[in-house]
């Protein structure tokens, strides 16, 4: 579990990742909540993913708000994002992305326009920043896959890309959720967080970023 790790492990894994990826400058992602806003999903993912510097085609299918675990016309698995109040098990799936083994590796002219399949929950919109952090950290798989990256099956690695590529500030506004209902007098406050980090952990990793050592040429 993430939990375990310590801040050398996250430094450790930074470093491998900046020498990967790079760093770069935050990102105004404003334009992304724009985009989503209108009702244009495929144009945000689209642009997630130019961002990450992918320039693949994005196809978007959309699953039903009220899909059922094991349902063949929702989403394949639920390994995707861990969602519930305390960082564990599922609290709903919002996207999906699936990875051919015959995905070209970055830098290839094969990659131009290559046919990446999204899937997204019906009125994804409705929590911008949560919804592009989790595409963000989805399609940073896509990314390292691409690289040919030993860790791009690595939840921390993986969750790690996004902070390093420009979209920090936007992970930090939808990282979590919080929901507050009141019954019988009484007030219950439930927080879901999105992605595998900690928060100690996502906190580190964004003061780290500042520090990050020269991506290798």
């Amino acid at each position: 579990m993430l939990e375990r790790l310590t801040n050398a492990d996250i430094s450790s894994a930074l470093d491998e990742m900046v020498m990967s990826v790079g760093v770069k400058e935050e990102l105004p992602f404003a334009s992304l909540v724009a985009t989503l806003g209108t009702g244009n999903t495929q144009g945000c993912i689209q642009e997630i993913a130019s961002c990450l510097g992918l320039p693949i085609l994005v196809n978007v299918s959309y699953v039903s708000k009220d899909f059922k675990s094991g349902n063949s016309s929702g989403f394949r698995s639920s390994e995707l994002s861990r969602t519930d109040w305390s960082g564990h098990g599922i609290d709903g799936i919002t996207a999906q992305v699936s990875i051919l083994a015959s995905l070209p590796l970055y830098g290839s002219s094969s990659l131009s326009g290559y046919p990446i399949d999204v899937r997204v929950r019906e009125g994804c919109s409705e929590r911008a920043e949560t919804f592009i952090a989790i595409m963000a950290h989805e399609l940073s798989h896509v990314l390292l896959r691409s690289l040919g990256h030993p860790q791009s099956n690595s939840e921390l690695h993986t969750d790690l890309v996004p902070i390093l590529v420009g979209f920090g500030s936007c992970v930090a506004s939808g990282r979590k959720k919080v929901r507050t209902e009141t019954s019988g007098g009484t007030t219950t406050t439930r927080t879901t967080t999105y992605g595998y980090l900690t928060d100690s952990q996502f906190q580190f990793a964004g003061k780290s970023k500042r520090f990050a050592p020269a991506p290798r040429r």
